[in-house]
């Protein structure tokens, strides 16, 4: 039995390079996926049912790019703030570590932002990776 890897997806470039880093360590491992998209929606049912939407749109896509690759995936779509909600999905489906995509920016820039892998360095106890988009130089 292969290792499972939750990875934070929402069709960004950081997110597809995770989804990529992602996919080659469940082929090295016999793993599995768990492509996690959450949405920090405010208490509005028709803004909330649209970001759903979005995402299942956008890992229908990730399940496609899983499946041409030959691994085993599941989706899940859920609103709540992310870098919590990545921690509690991954620990509910019992995943091994969490990959997340970033936007290439620097630590700096994402501790004064209150980017979603700034806390998630802070706030989860499994082995986590940080993914930047393929060609960018963080900082710069």
């Amino acid at each position: 039995m292969g290792v499972t890897i939750a990875v934070g997806y929402d069709g960004r470039a950081g997110s597809r390079s995770a989804l990529d880093v992602a996919l080659g360590l469940a082929e090295r491992t016999s793993g599995k996926l768990l492509i996690a998209y959450l949405f920090d929606a405010p208490p509005d049912p028709g803004l909330a049912e649209e970001l759903r939407a979005d995402g299942r749109r956008l890992t229908m896509s990730a399940l496609m790019v899983a499946g041409a690759r030959g691994a085993r995936a599941e989706v899940i779509i859920d609103n709540r703030p992310t870098a919590e909600g990545l921690v509690d999905v991954s620990l509910k489906h019992h995943a091994d570590m969490l990959v997340v995509g970033t936007h290439g920016e620097s630590a700096l820039v994402g501790a004064l932002l209150g980017s979603t892998y700034h806390k998630l360095v802070h706030c989860t106890r499994l082995p986590l990776m940080l993914v930047p988009p393929q060609g960018v130089v963080a900082g710069k």
